[in-house]
């Protein structure tokens, strides 16, 4: 008798190979269900759009805050090859 986690597998890696290929043959559809439609200029002046100061800031500050998390890492990571290639 089979495995039941082979074919748990089998199914989970078929339902993974066609939600791959539906949003590869349906990426417009797919964009507009995650995204949305894109946004005329008109709707985009418009003052209904504009994100208040106290909801904007932790949204954008995301950013700056893993750029600064990321940031030592990096630096060991190339003083460690600079190391390296000095040493020997």
């Amino acid at each position: 008798m089979e495995d039941p986690i082979r074919w748990l597998e089998f199914g989970l890696g078929i339902l993974i190979f066609l939600i791959v290929w539906f949003s590869a043959m349906h990426f417009n559809t797919v964009k507009k269900i995650l995204i949305g439609r894109p946004m005329r200029t008109e709707e985009l002046h418009n003052k209904a759009n504009k994100l208040f100061w106290w909801m904007a800031l932790p949204i954008l500050s995301a950013d700056m805050y893993s750029s600064v998390a990321y940031a030592p890492e990096s630096g060991i990571r190339s003083l460690r090859v600079w190391g390296r290639m000095q040493s020997g």
